[in-house]
């Protein structure tokens, strides 16, 4: 029994031992597949030669070829040796890598898999200049821009650039560039092609500007505090700039607004931007000097003396009466306004007004005091009255003096009969806006807003408002419903308006919306700007453009010419009558000079003096909305509105 039992024992043993060594001998054998099916790196496909066992992948130009991730698919049942699909991060930068797929059944297939990266995509042009004369070209990277300016008197018909490239060559209108050899024409901006050895292109705008002749003008042609209503007469011969101010006026906080014919003004070195206080408040307590330079360096000093007024100086600044060659005039003292109509054939220069003010004030213009019966003065064009009171505070007053039409020659007592004839109908005078304005729709707006304020009056007023000379005009436009000010309830008159701060205004009272089906200028910089849609809305109608880089710097303060060519796509010129020729001495060679003089002929735009129109220096919030109400009187119908909607 014994025996057998061990037999058994052994049997069993033999078996066991068996199985562990052998197992492919008691089951049946798995697959031999071991091939790769797809193979990706970072999602660029490989290409599998199952042949040779190799496996080629192209990636784009400068990948991380250390640290590229895999994607592949192998035969049913078969793995790859340490490498997980979508998981597994490998080094190609030294190819080949050998990965190894081991089938069901355990055989093992290696694959070389080599990772090369394609053609360069490289099309930068990364140097631009000229040897004679030397210049070096700014590059502009974003707008793939470059600018060039030479001395005046450079022949720009033949410039011979020198630049340096990442492609691998450059062409303008299809034939091929060499530095330092290829002469152009820069008359006009040049369109360089810099071609990748991918074949992929990139355009950049080469632009050679001129130098301008550096201007000498350094002259300080207007200087005043806003806040106060004080202006300041400036002596051309001493240099110097007399102003008072009201009593108890705190001299270490003024900010004072300015013009000036030169390029920049510096006080101890700050410079000094019109209507912001510049690092720290001036103290106005002393003399201050304002030193004005010139494009070419140099300067010329301004001394500012500030007087406070005494306790008990009149602030009265009216302009009561006025007359010219014995003819009344009409005073509007809420518009600020005089109007005088002299008879046919009278003429406009050469002529001396009669005028009486307030007490103890004084009447200028400009810088010339008015002396009433005695001052000669030319009456073709509006003049701007200031009148000065007693404690430093101005008003100013626009005079209009014009000349009454010839009276029609009167018919013969008895004519004789004539047939019947279907009477002409009355002329319609010319629309005072361009097409883009729906004049209806307009005068719609203001009624619909004359409605809104009777039956919930809104006050318009703002805590910085009261005393502005603009304070009216202020008021009229909130209640108009387009202006809205700031959060702790200023307008800040005197403070700089922004493109986009215009734009919005300007589209709003117009009721001017994006032209349907229209194109616009696509402005790269307001997509999520707040007044996106009324930029849109001008755009679409040509009324405004963008830079030449795309852009439209909506946050950018709007200047006096910029302003004017949006006024004059608003307005038919056509349509006004010539109020006055003008003789800016500092418009010449502005990019829209027609436009000023058109504009200002039509009396919508007034210079900062009679000489000077500064198109460069930013307009006010308060002169902005002067001058849209300016555009909104040249419809008769309009100014009766709006004379409704400020009572």
């Amino acid at each position: 029994m014994l025996n057998r039992f061990q037999k058994l024992l052994s049997s069993v043993l033999v078996l066991v031992v068996f199985i562990s060594i052998f197992p492919q001998m008691m089951f049946a054998a798995g697959s031999s597949e071991n091939k790769f099916l797809s193979f990706s790196v970072e999602g660029n496909p490989g290409v599998i030669d199952n042949d040779s066992h190799t496996i080629s992948v192209i990636v784009p130009f400068r990948s991380a070829t250390y640290n590229m991730l895999e994607h592949f698919e192998v035969s049913p049942g078969a793995s790859v040796i340490s490498h997980t699909s979508g998981e597994t991060r490998s080094d190609y930068s030294s190819s080949p890598v050998v990965l190894t797929v081991v089938a069901e059944d355990g055989s093992q297939q290696p694959y070389a898999v080599t990772v090369t990266e394609g053609p360069s995509n490289l099309k930068a042009i990364t140097s631009f200049s000229l040897s004679n004369p030397a210049i070096t070209g700014f590059i502009d990277e974003e707008a793939f821009l470059i600018y060039l300016t030479v001395p005046q008197g450079t022949d720009v018909t033949q410039l011979t650039p020198s630049f340096a490239t990442e492609g691998v060559r450059v062409e303008v209108n299809g034939d091929v560039q060499t530095s330092d050899v290829t002469a152009l024409d820069f008359t006009l901006p040049v369109t360089y092609t810099v071609v990748a050895a991918d074949g992929s292109t990139r355009n950049y705008t080469v632009t050679v500007n001129t130098q301008q002749e550096l201007s000498t003008a350094k002259d300080l042609t207007y200087f005043a505090f806003p806040a106060t209503s004080s202006i300041g007469y400036i002596d051309s011969e001493a240099y110097t700039v007399q102003i008072k101010v009201p009593f108890g006026t705190d001299l270490h906080s003024l900010v004072p607004a300015f013009t000036t014919t030169g390029s920049i003004v510096r006080v101890d070195d700050l410079q000094q931007i019109s209507g912001e206080v510049a690092y720290d408040y001036i103290d106005f307590s002393s003399s201050v000097v304002y030193r004005v330079y010139d494009e070419a360096g140099d300067y010329r000093d301004y001394t500012i003396n500030v007087q406070t007024a005494n306790a008990g100086d009149s602030s009265s600044k009216e302009l009561l009466t006025f007359a010219v060659n014995g003819i009344d005039g009409t005073v509007n003292e809420s518009a600020h306004t005089v109007s005088v109509v002299l008879p046919y054939g009278s003429a406009l220069a050469n002529q001396v007004a009669t005028f009486t003010s307030s007490a103890e004030s004084t009447v200028w213009i400009g810088n010339r005091i008015q002396t009433s019966d005695a001052s000669l003065n030319d009456f073709t064009g509006p003049l701007t009255y200031t009148v000065y009171a007693e404690n430093g505070t101005t008003q100013a007053y626009t005079v209009t003096v014009t000349v009454a039409p010839r009276k029609p020659t009167q018919p013969p007592v008895e004519p004789d009969p004539e047939p019947e004839v279907e009477p002409e109908p009355p002329v319609t005078p010319a629309a005072p806006y361009n097409s883009v304005v729906d004049a209806e729709k307009l005068n719609a707006y203001v009624k619909a807003r004359i409605e809104m304020n009777q039956n919930n009056p809104a006050s318009g007023a703002f805590s910085d408002a009261d005393g502005h000379w603009a304070a009216s005009d202020i008021a009229l436009f909130a209640k108009l419903g387009v202006i809205s000010g700031y959060d702790d309830g200023t307008f800040r008159p005197n403070g700089s308006i922004t493109r986009a701060e215009f734009a919005a205004i300007t589209a709003r009272l117009f009721q001017l919306n994006a032209v349907d089906g229209g194109s616009a200028p696509a402005l790269n910089d307001v997509q999520a700007h707040w007044a996106k849609d009324a930029i849109v809305a001008l755009a679409s109608k040509g009324i405004l453009t963008g830079y030449t880089d795309g852009s439209f710097k909506p946050n950018q303060f709007i200047s006096r010419a910029e302003m004017v060519s949006i006024i004059v796509r608003i307005v038919n010129l056509d349509a006004i009558e010539k109020q006055q020729d003008v003789a800016f001495n500092d418009i010449a060679g502005s990019w829209n000079e027609n436009a000023i003089k058109a504009a200002a002929a039509a009396g919508l735009f007034e210079g900062r003096d009679a000489n000077t129109f500064a198109p460069g220096a930013f307009s006010t919030r308060a002169e902005a909305l002067m001058i849209i109400l300016r555009v909104l009187n040249l419809d008769a119908d309009m100014t009766s509105l709006l004379d409704e909607l400020r009572n």
